[in-house]
């Protein structure tokens, strides 16, 4: 990795704004991209298999709003905030009549913040500002067979009554995921961190702290993913050792067009393929050209799709052996997803039907990457924006 894309990553990783999924990793990075995703899920997988290991694993939880808050890094005052607590002009909150100011147009979310407020205050260490997923507050909490439920987002989380979660419920009134702990003089300069220490936050019962840590001790990883893991690996592996420096400079220049293309797929199913790219490169030309109003610029926007596709075209291979590392990663993922669904701490449903956890976050090197099923949750989630 160069110097120039070590400060770019190290500025896009001050703030927890958006975590990529590992197979993602070489369009977004290229080789360096290849090689943190495969690192990452092979550390992964020696985890798994009770092997040293130096990647962290937590289980991404699907809270929501996420919440900024903590003691200010030169004030001391206790704030809560959105993600837009380190933007040029932050919103800070240190009263209600700050949520109500910064956040009226949003009843719900003004809600949530004063929940924060009055509550988090309870547990927040002396020092330090920490992000966080509220997974519930208020009356979102139902009892129905002998379970406590909630669902702060997509997923609904379950647990019986005299479970150890389920007592932690009856007694608080806001659960809270900490899954990030921010450091710096000022929160200008925060750089983020993807393993707090919320050991060092203080009990009480209103707050219901909830860790994301896992204890890898108790899952099943079998022979037989295993063995799909390895398959998948040397498969990308494979597809890895045809591709140059001059693929990853060519699928570079499409970097936004094959992020939503990916997206687009993981909605229908489909598997991505060079064909498809062009199909989906081919709509997004004509659906601008179609709203253009004069001749000449629509000739102009025809000569742009005949020149995207005809690159497209002159460097297939490289598409072809991106979409199959892409395939093989993702399936790689899919089978330590698995073994990581084995145990968990919640019962989990989408609409009424049974679902796995969202997914989980590994860091290794520092550098976290999402390990989502994307065929299920992330399709869900699309599906629930629509």
């Amino acid at each position: 990795m160069n110097f120039k894309r070590f400060l770019t990553e190290q500025e896009e990783f001050g703030k927890l704004k958006h975590l990529e999924h590992a197979e993602d990793h070489p369009i977004n990075d290229g080789i360096a991209g290849y090689h943190r995703a495969v690192e990452t899920l092979h550390a992964v997988n020696s985890a798994l298999k009770g092997e040293k290991s130096n990647a962290s694993i937590t289980t991404k939880y699907d809270g929501s709003p996420s919440v900024v808050f903590g003691r200010h890094p030169q004030t001391g005052k206790f704030f809560v905030a959105t993600k837009s607590a380190f933007n040029k002009n932050p919103k800070l909150n240190y009263t209600e009549e700050d949520v109500e100011r910064n956040h009226g147009n949003s009843p719900g979310l003004v809600s949530k913040l004063k929940d924060a407020l009055r509550h988090l205050p309870k547990i927040a260490p002396r020092t330090g500002v920490y992000q966080g997923d509220l997974m519930y507050s208020g009356d979102d909490v139902r009892e129905e067979g002998g379970k406590y439920h909630f669902t702060p987002n997509t997923i609904t989380y379950s647990t019986p009554k005299n479970s150890k979660q389920g007592k932690r419920i009856a007694n608080s009134r806001l659960g809270i995921v900490v899954h990030t702990k921010y450091k710096g003089d000022t929160l200008e300069n925060m750089n983020a961190g993807f393993d707090p220490d919320t050991e060092n936050f203080m009990q009480h019962p209103d707050v219901n702290v909830i860790s994301p840590k896992m204890n890898l001790k108790n899952f099943n990883h079998d022979v037989g993913l295993q063995r799909y893991f390895d398959h998948h690996m040397e498969f990308a592996d494979d597809a890895a050792s045809r591709m140059t420096p001059e693929t990853f400079d060519t699928i570079g220049k499409d970097k936004e067009h094959l992020a939503t293309y990916i997206n687009q797929c993981v909605q229908t199913g489909e598997r991505p393929s060079t064909e498809g790219f062009v199909k989906h490169v081919t709509q997004k030309h004509e659906k601008i050209r179609d709203g253009l109003k004069t001749d000449k610029a629509k000739a102009q926007r025809s000569q742009k799709l005949y020149d995207h596709v005809d690159a497209i075209t002159k460097n297939r291979q490289h598409y072809d052996d991106l979409f199959q590392l892409h395939h093989h990663l993702q399936r790689a993922k899919d089978h330590l997803v698995k073994s990581l669904n084995s145990t968990q701490e919640f019962e989990h449903s989408i609409a009424g039907k049974p679902a796995n956890p969202e997914g989980y976050v590994a860091t290794h090197g520092g550098y976290p990457t999402k390990l989502v099923d994307r065929a299920e949750f992330s399709r869900a989630n699309f599906l629930k924006e629509k």
